[in-house]
């Protein structure tokens, strides 16, 4: 292919790149007889001829020339459009006795990019066709997988499936790179760190559209499957359906990660709020200690001839002494209540009347299991007639 869709951070930045310089094979063709279950490979020039032979063919395209896509164009008619290339707009064209899928296979780059990129299969009664980019499709192991099956199971539909299956295989390692990410956005959520607003935001967007981009391939699947698609074998149609339900799989587990992410971001706003109550409180309880001091300072602090402890030795002592007893009592009252610090003075009997209760039901618990009676929970009357 010519082009590549590029979803950037796994989905949002979209833009088109060329695929690097390939120096392999372009073209490939394989021949398998109806014989035996071994696939021969030929050269490009040998085509003609090696069409003209029993059995089938595989034609595959990598990174395909003008003139090797004019000659897909001449004899099967199905020519992929290289100039529009949307991950979600897939299609299934049939015709008599072939048909032509057009897919989207995944790769994902260290950078957390995923790349997409067409993949064109047509199949006839006699004949595969797949074009794809040479980053998308691994077709010496997609080889290695059809040799290994059985000889009556060796068609152009299993081909199909299988190097569907191969394309799609960098979705999973999308979703598993997401959760990853997930997890770090959860874990910044909790301690309520500035930068997860705009990571959650990013990743939701993300699973947004790579759920989009797997809903449309999990279409096409589901299409392959039906019984009326031409030159698919029983073994190839459940192939295709497995796929789908994968697809499907895939997109649940995206649906799970949105409503994970909106409760990381609740998460999120419950920790910005609590860090706000805890700096209000804080400075509340300094107001509300520093009030009555400020009261007592104004009230000897103003301009009058007769104000108690103007004129004795000890007046500012006694009045400092006066502001600390208040602003303690003031700290007391506000610790007693629970504005302060963990739990309350009058909590704390109970805490530990619990925890007598517990530590003396022990041994009636255990005497209880030992005869192989149920348990008493604390509070409940035995029957000890």
């Amino acid at each position: 292919m010519s082009a590549n869709r590029s979803i950037g951070h796994l989905g949002f930045l979209m833009g088109l790149s060329m695929p690097t310089h390939y120096a392999g094979p372009m073209a490939r063709v394989f021949h398998c007889r109806s014989t035996d279950s071994a696939l021969s490979e030929h050269s490009w020039a040998e085509l003609q001829d090696v069409r003209s032979q029993p059995g089938w063919i595989w034609i595959d395209l990598s990174d395909p020339s003008k003139d090797e896509l004019a000659y897909i164009d001449e004899n099967y008619g199905h020519q992929p459009d290289l100039t529009e290339i949307d991950p979600q707009r897939v299609s299934v064209d049939i015709e008599d006795d072939e048909f032509a899928a057009s897919i989207h296979g995944a790769v994902a780059s260290p950078e957390h990019q995923l790349v997409t990129s067409e993949i064109r299969i047509i199949v006839t009664e006699s004949s595969v066709v797949t074009i794809h980019a040479h980053n998308v499709v691994d077709s010496d192991a997609v080889i290695r997988r059809i040799q290994a099956l059985d000889p009556d199971e060796q068609t152009p539909g299993e081909v199909a499936a299988t190097i569907t299956r191969d394309g799609l295989n960098g979705y999973e390692a999308a979703i598993a790179d997401l959760d990853v990410r997930v997890e770090e956005a959860e874990d910044l959520a909790i301690i309520g760190e500035p930068t997860t607003l705009t990571l959650t935001q990013t990743l939701r967007r993300d699973a947004i559209l790579l759920r989009r981009v797997i809903a449309a391939q999990r279409d096409t699947a589901q299409r392959l499957a039906d019984p009326f698609t031409p030159n698919l074998d029983a073994s190839a149609r459940r192939e295709f359906e497995q796929i789908s339900d994968e697809l499907a799989q895939m997109t649940e587990t995206l649906d799970v990660t949105r409503t994970v992410l909106n409760s990381a971001l609740e998460t999120y706003r419950g920790a910005v709020a609590e860090r706000t109550n805890e700096t209000m409180k804080v400075l509340t309880v300094f107001s509300a200690i520093l009030l009555p001091l400020g009261l007592l300072a104004g009230i000897w602090g103003m301009n009058f001839a007769n104000i108690p402890l103007a004129d004795h030795e000890h007046g500012f002592k006694t009045m400092m002494i006066a502001m600390a007893i208040v602003a303690a009592t003031v700290f007391v009252y506000f610790r007693r209540r629970g504005f302060i610090g963990g739990p309350t003075l009058r909590d704390i009997p109970r805490f530990v009347g619990m925890t007598l209760v517990t530590l003396g039901s022990a041994p009636l618990r255990a005497a209880s299991s030992l005869l192989g009676r149920p348990e008493p929970t604390p509070g409940e009357k035995t029957d000890s007639s």
